[in-house]
């Protein structure tokens, strides 16, 4: 009976992308895992998104905005969730081969993994996500919000997404806090998910607005402070050499000024530095400590 393997909710945030969730949600149909639900948050969209998904698939749990909050919507709708485990999913992803089954099955096995982040797979099986050695497993400082798997009550001990965030950098800010309880983050090559859409390495105003504002309350909050004098100095200029290259000018400043009028909050009221040593490796790598 499949009522005694641990409900699976899987949670997808759409806007405006309607042939893509039809897409998502006939794959998720066609799941082995039978004891889950899926829950779908619209974040406003305007092409018909939500009534295709109340016609076509009464199934689903659609919780509807009126306009688009960012992530903050994901939010609602991992409270909504039930499950056990949930598999957070973008509005052009889905899970592949069986992969909710085999995440329940290491989820189960081992308590200490907190997240696990899946095999991102692109069209033509190009991988998005990771890069360097993809057929072995091994411990993350960041999981891919396409497609991970996570503990609900450890997701809702930590917060879930911050939501003032509203777009990138969500996921870090979620697993440096489930590091800071002493959870792992594992990727498995064997758990897979779809992604349509690979990452926009084309940079823009709107994207440098919010990479430099939560890159900047991230380091603030999670860097230990002997790297964070070194890597910060190097993140701003990084990005200054970006709003030239590509005209991002004013999202900079925007993304600069809107960070240190929080300067207060993340870095003294909510630092909570990351020591493991996935993140710290990381550090060092990026700019070679």
């Amino acid at each position: 009976m499949y009522s005694k393997k641990p409900l699976v909710s899987i949670v997808m945030l759409c806007w405006n992308r309607k042939e893509d969730v039809r897409k998502g949600l006939l794959n998720i149909r066609k799941e082995k895992y039978q004891n889950r639900e899926t829950i779908v948050v619209d974040n406003g969209s305007s092409d018909g998104t939500p009534e295709m998904i109340e016609k076509e698939f009464p199934e689903v749990k659609l919780i509807k905005f009126h306009e688009n909050t960012g992530i903050y919507a994901y939010n609602i709708g991992f409270e909504t969730a039930k499950g056990k485990y949930i598999l957070i999913l973008d509005d052009d992803s889905y899970p592949l081969d069986d992969c909710i089954t085999l995440a329940v099955e290491k989820l189960e096995a081992n308590t200490q993994i907190g997240c696990i982040a899946a095999q991102i797979v692109n069209p033509k099986n190009s991988i998005q996500w990771p890069e360097g050695n993809i057929n072995k497993s091994w411990n993350t400082y960041c999981f891919v919000g396409c497609g991970a798997f996570i503990r609900k009550d450890v997701f809702k001990k930590v917060g879930f997404y911050p939501g003032k965030y509203f777009l990138f950098h969500n996921e870090l800010a979620v697993s440096l806090r489930l590091q800071n309880l002493d959870y792992k983050i594992t990727y498995f090559p064997e758990i897979k998910c779809f992604h349509k859409s690979p990452p926009n390495k084309r940079m823009n105003g709107f994207r440098m607005h919010y990479l430099m504002r939560n890159g900047s309350w991230n380091a603030w909050s999670f860097m230990p402070l002997k790297y964070l004098v070194f890597w910060y100095p190097g993140f701003v200029i990084n990005n200054i050499f970006l709003s030239f290259k590509y005209k991002a000018f004013k999202g900079f400043f925007k993304g600069l000024f809107q960070s240190y009028t929080r300067l207060i909050f993340y870095f003294f009221k909510n630092r909570s530095p990351c020591y493991s040593k996935e993140w710290i490796e990381y550090i060092k790598k990026s700019f070679r400590l």
